[in-house]
């Protein structure tokens, strides 16, 4: 049971930092078409969405930890 949580824990890492990369891209390319303020709620739920789906692509994917551990 410890395997499978620091697997899912490593995996929900690397989702978070992918999901970092594509918001390198994303972020300037908002910023370039349309300026964001500190409060603008359309970049907020841009960012929020990229996070949430990218992580749980990771963790979710055919070969996940969580998919390996439910095979079984």
């Amino acid at each position: 049971m410890v395997k499978l949580l620091l697997s899912v824990f490593v995996e929900a890492i690397v989702g978070v930092s992918l999901a970092g990369l594509l918001l390198a891209v994303i972020v300037p390319a908002l910023n370039h078409y349309r300026p964001t303020g500190a409060e603008d709620t359309t970049a907020a739920i841009v960012i929020v969405a990229v996070i949430v789906v990218v992580t749980a692509g990771v963790l979710l994917r055919p070969s996940s930890a969580i998919n390996r551990w439910i095979r079984r």
